[in-house]
């Protein structure tokens, strides 16, 4: 997408990806999404460097850990996902890598009355850990919401939650720019083109209009 943009704007510019593991899109255990991915990205021109981790960055640099550099006019920092510093003021909660950990009602563990959900929770249940993505964290939102109307009429909350996007199986449409998108489903297939983009923006469409009262 950010090839898309500058070609829009009649930019040429030199991409380098910079990855600490030796894989691009390391967080889906998928090889074929990785290949396609890596294939598509390169015939475009982006460069990877892989297995390389940054030292320091310079206004016009990126100095990696071995010392090795590269020249930069612009570095976009996009380094995963860690949890906000708040959790670890909440009372009483156990951590997981700095995210909350949660019982099977996302309830926070050893509390009655408090809940954490998406970014913020460590979400494990009966062995299978939950990805951190938004349609994971709807669902898990939908869950907490039926809780708290147990809690509301004097109840025990009492609905378990249902992974449906789980770190084994991985699921997703990433956008890849030129109107096209990467589908994932589980380890074994993956799929890039027009026909994936347009799914993600139907499903982008549905989910928006969820949030929107019913007549």
């Amino acid at each position: 997408e950010l090839l898309d943009a500058l070609k829009f704007y009649g930019k040429r510019a030199s991409i380098s990806v910079v990855e600490l593991t030796n894989s691009i899109l390391s967080a889906y255990p998928n090889e074929m999404a990785r290949g396609i991915a890596f294939d598509y990205f390169s015939k475009k021109g982006v460069k990877f460097i892989l297995g390389q981790g940054v030292k320091h960055l310079q206004r016009d640099k990126v100095i990696f850990v071995n010392n090795n550099s590269i020249e930069s006019d612009l570095t976009i920092w996009a380094a995963g996902i860690k949890c906000s510093n708040l959790s670890s003021y909440v009372r009483g909660a156990k951590l997981s890598d700095g995210f909350i950990k949660v019982d099977e009602r996302l309830l926070v563990e050893g509390a009655e009355n408090a809940f954490s959900i998406g970014d913020m929770a460590f979400v494990e249940i009966n062995g299978r850990r939950a990805q951190k993505m938004a349609g994971e964290a709807l669902e898990q939102a939908k869950t907490v919401a039926r809780n708290i109307a147990f809690m509301m009429e004097g109840k025990v909350a009492t609905a378990n939650h249902v992974i449906k996007f789980p770190v084994d199986f991985p699921q997703a449409l990433l956008s890849v720019g030129d109107e096209k998108a990467m589908l994932i489903f589980g380890q074994d297939y993956a799929s890039l083109g027009n026909v994936e983009y347009f799914l993600k923006k139907r499903i982008d469409f549905d989910e928006i209009m969820e949030r929107f009262p019913k007549p």
